[in-house]
């Protein structure tokens, strides 16, 4: 006997159901589920969130700064 997880196709063009992690942020959903296994193994249960809140953090700032160097490339 063993688990599955059971996915639905979205109804008329909403986002799945199965992945309400994502909802409302513009980061993609590996990196959140690195967060939360690096801050589970690292933190414990709390980690669950510090971690996905640090990589989320640094994925800004490290856009950000990329987007600056591009406009100061380009300009």
């Amino acid at each position: 006997m063993g688990y599955h997880l059971q996915f639905k196709e979205p109804a008329e063009g909403g986002s799945p159901y199965y992945m309400p992690i994502k909802k409302g942020t513009d980061l993609p959903l590996l990196l959140i589920f690195v967060g939360v296994g690096v801050g589970l193994m690292a933190f414990g249960l709390i980690g669950i969130f510090v971690g996905t809140v640090v990589l989320a953090v640094a994925h800004k700032l490290l856009s950000a700064w990329v987007d600056e160097e591009l406009t100061e490339v380009g300009s």
